[in-house]
């Protein structure tokens, strides 16, 4: 969403309100690199048409881009809105008995 020149955009509100149990330090490469890998590749993009596919064949310097800025919004816990949708689909298992 674009904003006229000059006019900024409100403060969006944190991701999750109030002090969390649980670390806040940035994450490292090496955690990144142990999450890519353990993507998997054959799901279905996200409502940015990004596969995992995709973020797996990142380089070096665009997977410390990720990492930096998933660093910041960890940090500062707010991140962009459009990062938060996600695509769910109900897919039925067969199982007539549990409808």
């Amino acid at each position: 969403m674009g904003y006229p020149l000059g006019e900024t955009r409100p403060p969006r509100p944190p991701i999750i309100p109030g002090p969390i149990d649980c670390s806040t330090s940035p994450f490292t490469f090496l955690e990144l690199q142990t999450t890519l890998r353990a993507l998997k590749k054959n799901k279905a993009p996200g409502p940015d048409d990004i596969t995992a596919g995709q973020i797996l064949v990142l380089d070096e310097g665009n997977q410390i881009t990720l990492l930096t800025l998933s660093n910041k919004w960890w940090a500062e816990g707010v991140i962009e809105e459009e990062l938060a949708l996600a695509n769910i689909v109900p897919i039925f298992k067969g199982n007539t008995s549990d409808i």
